[in-house]
């Protein structure tokens, strides 16, 4: 049980890292692109 709850938990700490890169990414592109559109996102 151990071995699994550390596969698991090394999995969803992975999905987590990749999503929040993925976001941040995402919001370069948008803020380098163009500010016009969204003037709220750059914080």
């Amino acid at each position: 049980m151990s071995t699994y709850e550390a596969v698991h938990l090394m999995v969803s700490a992975s999905m987590l890292t990749v999503s929040l890169i993925s976001l941040i990414i995402v919001l370069i592109k948008a803020i380098s692109k163009g500010k016009k559109q969204s003037p709220c996102l750059s914080l």
